[in-house]
Formats: structure tokens, sequence, C-alpha cells
């Protein structure tokens, strides 16, 4: 009942489903932050089933409930309980998930996703291809919505991946188009 009121709230069209827009509405960051139109953009893709560009009720439903699910690791990989994840909690957090990255791409995806926080001048000093020198900055964190975006792109492309790993020996092959429809 609370969730059809939910999305009767933000449905503000009353069409009978949520674009991008109006799904930004209902969801947010433990801290109130709203999550990035990126992360909005791949969780409509995500479970938009027909193709709408937008959620029905039965979609947004899914959506929460994989949310609840999502928040629980989260709440669980966050050892210092500081509302974020650090690279440390980031890395238990792919191993936990069977993610047998190198060093170097577990923090090319950190640096990828997480964000500094605000600096005092105002502002926003996040690089959005990470460091070029393969470091972690240590003011760079993740909040709910960069892990949620981190962890759904992650594992698209490695059922991409996957689907192309004829032999499952870690080669895949694929022509350009193939890839550029992906």
């Amino acid at each position: 009942q609370q969730l059809i009121g939910i999305f009767q709230y933000v449905d503000k069209d009353r069409s009978g489903y949520l674009s991008a827009r109006e799904l930004s509405d209902a969801l947010f960051n433990h801290d109130g932050t709203r999550f990035e139109p990126s992360t909005i953009r791949l969780m409509v893709k995500l479970f938009d089933k027909d193709n709408s560009n937008s959620l029905d009720f039965k979609e947004f439903y899914f959506l929460n409930r994989y949310l609840i699910y999502w928040r629980k690791t989260f709440h669980e990989m966050d050892a210092d309980r500081s509302g974020t994840i650090t690279y440390d909690e980031y890395l238990v957090t792919l191993q936990k998930f069977q993610f047998n990255l190198s060093p170097n791409l577990s923090q090319f995806l950190f640096n990828r996703f997480a964000k500094v926080d605000f600096n005092p001048y105002g502002g926003n000093a996040f690089d959005p291809w990470g460091s070029p020198s393969g470091t972690i900055d240590p003011q760079k964190n993740m909040k709910f919505g960069h892990f949620i975006e981190s962890l759904i792109w992650l594992l698209r492309f490695t059922n991409l991946f996957r689907a192309y790993d004829k032999r499952g020996n870690g080669v895949a092959q694929f022509n350009f188009e193939d890839f550029i429809y992906e």
C-alpha cells in the first residue's frame, strides 16, 4: 500500500508510468541527496520490460525489491558505518560477489564511480574517469547510488562478456557492430 502511494505521488502526469525524471523524485541516498541521473537511467533501462522508457507499477515494484536487497548489501559492506563505501570496503564487495579483478581494474572502477565530497570552496571535485595515475584518492567514497550503479554496470558487462566467451576461458570475440549494439 505504501509503495502504491509513493508511485502515485511521484507520477506527476498521472500516466501510470514513471519517467526517469519522476523516478528521481522517489529515490534518495542515505544523506537525502538524489541519485545521479546516470544511475536513474540505468535502473529504468534494467527494469523497463515493455520498452516504454519508463516504469509501470509492476516494474517499479521489482525495482523497489532490488533496491531493498542492495541497501542491505550496502549496509553490510559499510564496515565503518560512515554511510559510504570506501575503496577497501569496495574490494570486499567485489570479493563477496566473486569478481576476481586485477588491482588496476578494481581501482579504475572505484575511481570511476566514487566521488569526492563537496569541497569547502563549493563545487564537486569529481573526475569522471578516475585518477590517471591509477591511485586511490582517500577522499573518494561511494554513496548508495554510486555503489548500485557500479555493481549494475559491472554485472551487465560481465553478462555481456560471458555471452561472447564461448569457451569460458576469459576471452571473448565479437565484431564491432555487436559491441556497439550491446
